[in-house]
């Protein structure tokens, strides 16, 4: 029965996940700068403005300019905004014509990861032989070397008392009420103590692991302040900060009811019944502040089902960690003895152990999905930790495969099948440990979707031409310097060596700039190299590529590419999977694992209690996931929710009196009432908002149309800003635009 009791609580836990998920994303990557990098200003900015991907800590994160002689020139009042924590302002004096530099860093508020990078801007005249600032984010492999095995420890520790926790719970004490030998029976209550004792020696080893890991993310933002201060501010000034003390509070409350409560009775039970929520609560922190919100529109699946994947590696690990503490406290036991108590404990962990096996493999599948999304992204070293925990994970299965079909049967009637069970089990504990060590290093990585950009190869085509093949590449196909290369061979695939000229010219596709024709150097047979082409702005560019040969007709490729405003800040494209596809997986698997638990208590829990609690909670999981499948299908996707932050989209709607009269009135409806007449925020329920509405007459500047339609359509994550897509049309979000874009 308590089994079934715990089924279906995990069945409510996963019903309730969605309405507590947050969104964040894994780094805190710029995503676009005022002034823009590598830009000229005739004039001096009066501040530096830096937008990224996700919510800043307040505190651990700064904005520097630097002069060419490395002083600073800033007024030294870098801040993050109190209404936008993805926004960081600092303000400048009056500047001087020449160069200058701003060095960012900050610190998420959510994973705690810090990062860090560099751009330039210009104040008057750009030299005409300036390089092009490397805007790139300093996300290095690793915030410390120590940083995943001090996660490891704190994981390993949580898991051990989770999985112990409930092995005592729905394991031995079955086991107990059930044994016929007295001998048994007395062998099996002597474990409980055994467990307990494990589980305290499980909270040291987690409380220690958790105090290093503070300190690493103490010691990455410390600066000026000692190691000490600075933990400090990480845990009063960062979302991390606040996990970690929640995280930390439940896990001793575990440890003062193991010591203070009874081990028996009504409060006994009730005791445990609390330690085993402060558990889950406990692992539910890791979700909330792990790369499972690595998307906005993919939060609530993503976190929900890192909060299932932990539940049943508890499960599953504790159990087997505990499983092997008994095994090995018999090892001196005569081997029929020892053959009598694996036999009761085997029978009732197997099911257990087999249901969690299975929820760790759908939920890591899906979890692998989103953080990864693309099969060449598993290069990078959060693909290979991947690919690591999949093949132990293999290994694990065969073992329990082993187990499960070979020695537990055995175990009645060959003492062998107990010697060979308590190997396996070494075994298999070992392989877990390895296991929950390639998941700190998953956790201490950067995903795999962000890192893969760094790897993927910049825009280029191919085309056939009046008998010549030419291949245009661009690399790395975003703003600023980049390389252009013209391969030509003739069909056959031999270079064409005998060109008497090779013309290429780049231009910007959205507007009429003009185009610039690239000085081209040879570079080996039949190839052709332009370097120092610069892409200054971001939008649609083309490049052209014209090519005169003695024996054969001038050809002509073209090619067209986007640069995207991510990688125009120098932040990493984030490669996520489609929202409706996401959403529909996360329905199949509910129902997945709805089917799994119904398998699980027809094969073992047939007629019995426990085995009518799974059934309830199967079919109510089951429910679930068709009506997620059933919702998710009737999505409207004529106009997907737009990204925060990706606006190349120009606005197709005139700024004429007209469009500007539509989107006032449409203002006067939908936006005054937070945003106040002249929308400075202040109005008539701005006080009663949290945060308080945005004053859209300094924030609207900063974005391009494109992102002032997102936030309209989709709305505002962390704020009261609705989404109004499904109640405006497109054309009045347009109209709305444009007249946001006379507020002065």
């Amino acid at each position: 029965m308590r089994l079934g009791v715990l089924v279906l609580g995990g069945v409510v836990l996963l019903a309730l996940l969605p309405a507590f998920a947050g969104v964040a994303l894994a780094h805190a990557n710029l995503m676009r700068a005022v002034p823009e990098p590598d830009s000229a200003s005739p004039q001096s900015p009066p501040k530096v403005e830096a937008f990224y991907s996700e919510p800043l800590a307040v505190g651990l994160s700064s904005l520097t300019v630097l002069d060419t002689s490395g002083q600073r020139v800033d007024r030294g009042d870098s801040a993050v905004d109190p209404a936008d924590h993805t926004h960081m302002t600092v303000s400048l004096p009056q500047l001087a014509s020449g160069t200058y530099t701003v060095y960012w860093k900050n610190v998420s508020d959510v994973d705690g990861h810090p990062l860090s990078g560099t751009f330039v801007f210009y104040v008057g005249n750009k030299p005409a032989d300036a390089p092009t600032s490397a805007t790139s984010a300093a996300a290095s492999a690793l915030v410390s070397p120590v940083e995943p095995f001090a996660r490891w420890a704190a994981l390993a520790g949580l898991l051990a008392m989770f999985g112990t926790l409930l092995f005592e719970f729905a394991v031995l004490e079955p086991a107990i009420r059930g044994s016929a030998g007295e001998d048994v029976r007395a062998s099996l209550s002597d474990a409980a103590p055994v467990l307990a004792r494990l589980r305290i020696v499980a909270l040291t080893l987690f409380g220690l692991a958790s105090i290093a890991h503070l300190a690493v993310q103490g010691s990455e933002s410390a600066g000026e302040l000692s190691l000490a201060a600075s933990m400090w501010r990480v845990l009063l000034t960062s979302q991390w900060g606040r996990m970690w003390l929640a995280r930390v509070a439940l896990a001793e409350l575990v440890g003062t009811i193991a010591l203070v409560a009874p081990s028996s009775g009504r409060r006994g039970w009730a005791a445990r019944v609390v330690a085993f929520a402060a558990l889950t609560g406990a692992l539910g922190t890791i979700a909330f502040s792990s790369h499972a919100a690595a998307d906005r529109l993919l939060a609530t699946p993503a976190i929900a089902n890192e909060v299932v994947h932990l539940v049943a590696a508890g499960i599953w690990a504790g159990g087997l960690v505990a499983f092997l503490v008994l095994a090995l406290r018999a090892r001196h036991w005569p081997i029929e003895d020892r053959r009598r108590l694996l036999a009761a404990i085997t029978p009732r962990f197997s099911p257990v152990a087999f249901l969690a096996a299975g929820a760790i493999a759908i939920t890591g599948t899906y979890g692998a999905w989103i953080e990864v999304a693309r099969v060449s992204a598993l290069r990078t070293p959060y693909g290979i930790a991947v690919l690591a925990k999949a093949a132990i994970f293999i290994a694990l299965l065969a073992l329990g495969a082993v187990n499960l079909r070979w020695v537990s049967p055995r175990l009645r009637h060959s003492g062998l099948a107990a010697r060979v069970l308590t190997r396996t089990v070494a075994m298999e504990v070992a392989l877990v440990l390895a296991a929950l060590l390639a998941a700190g290093f998953l956790a201490s990585l950067q995903p795999a979707k962000q890192a893969e950009v760094v790897l993927l190869p910049g825009p280029r085509v191919e085309q056939t031409v009046e008998g010549a093949r030419l291949r245009i590449a661009v690399e790395p196909g975003r703003v600023g310097t980049n390389r252009v290369t013209v391969d030509l061979a003739r069909p056959d695939g031999t270079p064409i060596t005998n060109a008497s000229h090779v013309g290429i010219r780049l231009q910007f596709a959205d507007a009429d700039i003009g185009a610039l024709d690239l000085t081209v150097q040879p570079g080996g047979p039949g190839r052709y190299v332009a370097d120092g082409a610069v892409l200054s702005l971001r939008g649609n560019w083309q490049v052209e590529a014209t090519v005169s040969r003695p024996d054969g007709f001038d050809a002509r490729a073209v090619l067209r590419f986007a640069v995207t405003p991510p990688a125009a800040a120098g932040g990493p494209i984030t490669i996520t999977p489609a929202r409706q596809t996401a959403l529909l997986a996360f329905g199949w698997e509910i129902v997945l694992l709805a089917l799994l638990l119904l398998g699980v208590s027809a094969a073992w829990w047939s007629k019995s209690r426990p085995g009518k609690f799974a059934d309830w909670g199967g079919a109510a999981l089951a429910i679930a996931g068709i009506l997620v499948v059933y919702g998710v299908g009737h999505i409207d996707t004529s106009q997907p929710p737009p990204v925060l932050g990706v606006g190349g989209t120009a606005n197709p709607i005139a700024a004429d009196e007209r469009s500007i009269g539509i989107g006032r009135d449409l203002f006067a409806q939908q936006c005054v009432v937070c945003h106040g007449a002249t929308g400075l925020g202040d109005g008539p329920t701005a006080k009663a908002l949290i945060p308080p509405p945005a004053n859209l007459q300094s924030h609207v500047p900063l974005h391009t149309d494109g992102e002032i339609f997102g936030f309209i359509s989709a709305g505002f994550p962390g704020s009261a800003m609705p989404a109004f897509h499904g109640q405006l049309t497109d054309e009045q979000m347009w109209n709305l635009v444009n007249y946001l874009r006379t507020l002065k």
